[in-house]
């Protein structure tokens, strides 16, 4: 028989691996640092021994005993992170250190129930990896956070072509595609649909109308002819002298520059630095220093600044996640894009984003000639004269039903 039809025997499937004590109380001290949120502090190694100092860890009794019956483990466990590296450490005095951890990472994770779920793996990771570090161990880390991050449409390779078709059906315009002869016709897009192609994969599906006969075929996507539109327009009108805090090399063609700015509520999200180039702006001293380098930004209080140097798409994306406590200050027009999504998903739902009782006004044209105000309030009486005006111009009564005054905001 091939290895294949090979089966597990009892012994095998009973098989657990031998406890190293050393790493378990390790471990338990790191979770230990995070449960009593003293992250950045020293700690002797003395007071591992003390029982609240595990107080809050579902294993503490497990805890306890080992380090009672066990001759020198909290020396070994201690050894660990001097071998390891994993913490700083002064003496007999050990620190959880994030602030060491992510000086190199692109993100920061500074949740201490996130960190207490990392730290086991983090442990067991330098420990068994003779080239690995906890650097290396967050790099990872930030390639995953990143995924996660990205805005919705990168997560999807074909994205482009997926809108460009939906587009097509909305306007009831032609596509073309090729066909199974290899030929480029013209058809009339209908609908994308979800096909299951195997147990475990689902593959979008294009239902076309053929304009010969009339009849409904389907293809996969991939088949529609498709020329991306490469047009990169700099949209940022920020004099780049008077960003201090921006290194202009380091800028790729496809990012721009950014200022926002965030309520207080979400500055704990912005702590994980979801953009490229980030700078928070928030204590007395750096909010200083961002209103001598860029002038025209006019400081509110209850809020923090953010500068950052990203692509349009992750700015935009971060902004949905964010609202409504971020706004951008520059590039003003990064706004305008933002509302462009929000008509399309009321249009979409059929909502009316302007309510009757509050329709959009029109900028106050300033009128110096308080003649021709005078003579507007006496048009109005003459023309509506059941209609009381008081002194501060608004309208007090309507008595005549028939009559209709339009007004134009």
């Amino acid at each position: 028989m091939n290895e294949q039809e090979k089966v597990l025997t009892d012994k095998d499937l009973s098989y657990k691996p031998k406890m190293n004590y050393s790493y378990f109380i390790a471990s338990s001290i790191m979770e230990a640092l995070c449960y009593k949120n003293e992250i950045n502090k020293f700690y002797s190694a003395g007071k591992y021994k003390e029982d609240d100092f595990f107080l809050g860890i579902e294993n503490e009794s497990e805890v306890n005993d080992i380090l009672k019956k066990k001759d020198n483990i909290l020396k070994e466990a201690t050894r660990i992170f001097r071998v390891l590296d994993i913490l700083e450490y002064e003496k007999k005095k050990y620190n959880l250190s994030t602030e060491k951890w992510f000086l190199e990472s692109r993100f920061y994770i500074y949740d201490i129930k996130v960190l207490k779920e990392l730290c086991p793996i983090l442990l067991y990771y330098v420990g068994n990896d003779s080239e690995s570090s906890y650097i290396t161990f967050f790099d990872r880390l930030d390639i995953l956070v990143e995924f996660v991050l990205k805005p919705s449409l990168n997560h999807n390779n074909i994205s482009d072509i997926e809108s460009f078709i939906l587009d097509k059906i909305d306007n009831l315009d032609e596509v073309e595609i090729i066909d199974e002869n290899g030929n480029k016709i013209f058809v009339i897009a209908k609908q994308i649909k979800f096909n299951r192609k195997s147990k475990n994969e689902i593959e979008k599906i294009l239902v076309y109308e053929d304009n010969n006969t009339s009849e409904h075929n389907e293809i996969t996507i991939d088949r529609v002819v498709y020329q991306k539109q490469v047009s990169f327009q700099p949209i940022t009108k920020i004099d780049s002298k008077n960003f201090s805090m921006f290194n202009i090399d380091n800028k790729k063609e496809n990012e721009i520059e950014v200022i926002l700015e965030c309520d207080s509520i979400v500055y704990e999200y912005y702590k994980l630095k979801p953009l490229m180039n980030m700078n928070i702006f928030e204590t007395e001293d750096r909010l200083k220093e961002l209103s001598s380098s860029i002038e025209f930004i006019k400081l509110k209080p209850n809020k923090f600044y953010i500068t950052a140097i990203d692509t349009e798409e992750m700015i935009i994306s971060t902004l949905l996640h964010t609202l409504p406590y971020t706004k951008v200050i520059e590039p003003f027009e990064l706004n305008e894009k933002v509302i462009k999504k929000f008509k399309k998903f009321s249009n979409d739902l059929d909502i009316d984003l302007c309510k009757e009782d509050t329709p959009p006004k029109k900028p106050i044209e300033s009128l110096n000639n308080s003649t021709s105000i005078k003579e507007e309030t006496n048009e109005v009486k003459e023309n509506n004269k059941d209609i009381g005006i008081n002194k501060t111009d608004k309208m007090k009564d309507i008595k005549d039903n028939d009559s209709e005054i339009k007004f134009n905001f």
